[in-house]
This record gives C-alpha cells, sequence and structure tokens, in this order.
C-alpha cells in the first residue's frame, strides 16, 4: 500500500461517513475488515468513475470472490492470513494491472493469475 497516496480508510460495518462520495485527490481504498458482498458492493458504488483507485483489503477472507463488485479495478492489493484462493480474480482479469498478495500463511494455487492480461 502506497502510504503516500491520499486515502479513504474502512473499518469495521459501514457507516455515512464511508459511503460519502470520494474526494477528487482520493487515490485508493483500505479496507481493514471482512465485509459482506453487500457492503463491499456499497464500496464499490462510490469508487464508480474514479478508474485509477487502488483497493487494498485487509481481511480475514479466504479468497477473492468480493472482486465480483469491483469490475474494472485496475489496482489490488490484498492481505489476508486466511487466503487460501485466487478465486474471484476472474472478474477483474480484463482490467487488473497491478496486483500484490501479501500475508498469506495457507499455500495459494497460482493457476488463476493465467487469467490476468
Amino acid at each position: 500500500m502506497d502510504t503516500s497516496s491520499p486515502t479513504r480508510f474502512i473499518q469495521g460495518s459501514l457507516g455515512e461517513e464511508d459511503l460519502r462520495p470520494l474526494e477528487p485527490e482520493v487515490r485508493q481504498i483500505w479496507i481493514q475488515e471482512s465485509l459482506s458482498q453487500s457492503d463491499y458492493e456499497r464500496i464499490a458504488g462510490i469508487c464508480a468513475g474514479h478508474d485509477d483507485l487502488h483497493l487494498f483489503i485487509q481481511n480475514q477472507d479466504e479468497d477473492l470472490s468480493i472482486l465480483t463488485a469491483f469490475p474494472g479495478l485496475r489496482s489490488f492489493e490484498v492481505a489476508s492470513l486466511r487466503l487460501r484462493s485466487l478465486n474471484g480474480l476472474e472478474s477483474v482479469a480484463d482490467s487488473l494491472e497491478s496486483l500484490s498478495i501479501s500475508d498469506s500463511l495457507k499455500t495459494v494455487r497460482m493457476e488463476p493469475l493465467a487469467q490476468l492480461q
């Protein structure tokens, strides 16, 4: 994660403050806990039209299925001690330009990376 870029931090359950429109200078979204799929979709709603955003997720999810909420995502980073699968990566395979995976203690099969452009 680029700590020098203006960032919207989302910690815990979503509040009105988290879902306000993004300021023009925000370049990344940092989600610090696992959320429901509907919460990820609500966050994706405020990201629409901001093609240059970097999404950083630090959670306990076992796969990347949350990416279905972020079609067109270009830059993604995940830090999950429980990550077991890259399933979900296919939903952004055509648009993703930057991917970083860290902090996984599990063995993760890398075959889904072949789907990336």
